[in-house]
């Protein structure tokens, strides 16, 4: 569903259905060259936070995606991130909303600063997703680029409070 015309889309990692989802802002060329979001440092630090949280029992399944399938590549350059513009999310929605559709969560964490481009979507705020309970939490790379621990003191902590909050929801 998704418009771009990428050779290799990143779909999703983990269980669907699932009671969060966690979406992030874009494949890097790591992910996109094995079609899994969130792998590598950045991969193995959110698994850590996600473990850390308890948000990896018998009592949570979770789901991980991103805003866009492709890689959004800057001109010029092979491997340099460039972030995702409204334009390349709008078109990506619909891909979006089908996993959406079928992971039903029952809360969403974004992670990173630039995934608050999707709830100002009109198409996302128009779907019956924008009601859900949202957590927003610090992209483990920038843990990881800064190098202090307590970043991720930071991001478990963000992520209990949405493990709270499916507790309290049922």
């Amino acid at each position: 569903l998704c418009a771009c015309s990428c050779p290799r889309k990143v779909h999703y990692k983990g269980s669907l259905p699932c009671d969060i989802l966690f979406i992030g802002e874009a494949p890097s060329v790591s992910e996109r060259s094995k079609g899994v979001p969130f792998v590598g440092p950045t991969g193995a630090r959110l698994d850590k936070w996600i473990h850390e949280a308890q948000l990896c029992s018998k009592d949570f399944t979770y789901a991980i995606t991103h805003m866009l399938a492709c890689f959004p590549n800057q001109e010029g350059y092979k491997s340099k991130f460039r972030p995702p513009t409204d334009v390349e999310i709008s078109n990506c929605f619909p891909r979006l909303l089908e996993l959406l559709d079928l992971a039903q969560p029952k809360g969403i964490v974004l992670i990173g600063k630039l995934t608050d481009k999707l709830r100002k979507l009109k198409e996302f705020k128009d779907s019956p997703y924008s009601d859900l309970p949202f957590r927003k939490i610090t992209h483990p790379s920038w843990s990881i680029r800064e190098g202090k621990g307590d970043l991720d003191f930071h991001g478990i902590s963000q992520l209990s409070s949405i493990a709270q909050l499916i507790r309290e929801i049922g």
